[in-house]
């Protein structure tokens, strides 16, 4: 009797210990960034001299410097409705709409074309855990402007990186296109679902929720 009683306390206190282990060594995945890919950097006087066609975007930089979270890009209207079949045609060299317009001329691009800004949101997610986490998928949506967000998954196993070894980060992106005359929603509250499994082999799944604040105007 007293050996059973002994093998039972010895079992509760190793799954305690186990989940102390757990609770102090698995992995844990947070967002510790979510921005704006900056596309190009002007100096400030550049940019305010600048005829741009549209009401462009920017943010402070260093030394009187702003870059350009966005940048024009074309999209076929036919197709406009599919993302899957979506044709974008992005410039060389132009900055505006005029540069575009005569770029897109020169190149000889005829179609029903719809100009766009372009975006590239990116989220930075930490493992501040102490083993390796193998990230399964992680997606982006929001209640406010979720049109604006792939639904399929940003990230999955195929790409590379999806081992996140501890202390470590991974960088996912989001391209995001809206016409000329629109602009982000402002703040802009966007959430992660992450799922991933851990070094026993056992699937998580977490939401990650943050605040993405206005751009200048």
């Amino acid at each position: 009797m007293i050996s059973f009683v002994s093998l039972i306390a010895t079992a509760v206190t190793q799954c305690r210990q186990n989940a102390q282990w757990n609770a102090l060594n698995l992995a844990t995945l947070s967002i510790t960034q979510l921005r704006f890919y900056g596309w190009r950097e002007l100096s400030s006087h550049e940019f305010h001299s600048l005829s741009w066609g549209y009401e462009p975007e920017a943010r402070s930089s260093a030394d009187d410097f702003v870059f350009r979270p966005d940048k024009l890009i074309v999209e076929n209207e036919i197709v406009a409705y599919d993302r899957d079949k979506r044709q974008l045609i992005e410039g060389t060299q132009a900055v505006t709409v005029p540069e575009l317009e005569e770029e897109l001329k020169a190149r000889s691009v005829a179609s029903q074309l719809q100009f766009l800004k372009h975006y590239r949101l990116l989220t930075q997610v930490d493992n501040t855990g102490a083993t390796t986490a193998i990230i399964k998928w992680i997606r982006l949506y929001s209640e406010d402007r979720n049109d604006l967000l792939d639904k399929e998954p940003i990230f999955s196993p195929n790409q590379p990186g999806s081992a996140v070894n501890p202390k470590r980060f991974v960088v996912v992106s989001e391209d995001i296109y809206i016409p000329l005359s629109e602009k982000l929603p402002s703040p802009w509250v966007v959430h992660l679902d992450v799922a991933f499994s851990d070094v026993h082999g056992q699937s998580h799944a977490m939401p990650l929720g943050t605040r993405l604040e206005s751009l200048p105007r």
